[in-house]
């Protein structure tokens, strides 16, 4: 009776075993294909492609006994990119649209003599033409 039940169990471990590991399959590693021009590349569907966000400027007018007009400017922290330049009024609020890079965080508004620096933390942003 021993005998029986050691066979049983003997019998039945190994074939637990040989099916465990029979059934595993080495896989051979994949190896992406290197495309032969810009144009094999392929990207999946949901991919994002854009490079630039969109950022909404409020910018707050000051209260001013006469009417100061000059450009705003909107550029990079070095002044190399330009975002956005348009005419405006210091006692009159606007709100501004304009693209910029993704990877930039900060960025520059200036307004005749009144610069200031921007963080982009979200798409809306505020400027006021009171200095600080």
């Amino acid at each position: 009776m021993k005998s029986l039940k050691i066979s049983r169990i003997t019998f039945l471990s190994i074939l637990v075993f040989t099916i465990a590991f029979g059934s595993c399959k080495k896989s051979e590693p994949v190896t992406p294909e290197t495309p032969k021009s810009i144009f094999d590349v392929k990207a999946s569907a949901s991919f994002n492609w854009k490079t630039d966000k969109e950022y909404t400027l409020a910018v707050k007018g000051a209260s001013v006994p006469v009417t100061i007009k000059n450009n705003l400017v909107i550029q990079s922290l070095d002044g190399q990119a330009l975002y956005y330049t348009g005419p405006a009024e210091m006692n009159k609020d606007y709100t501004i649209r304009f693209m910029a890079p993704a990877h930039v965080k900060q960025i520059k508004g200036t307004f005749g003599t009144i610069a200031k620096t921007i963080d982009l933390t979200g798409s809306s942003l505020a400027f006021s033409f009171i200095s600080e």
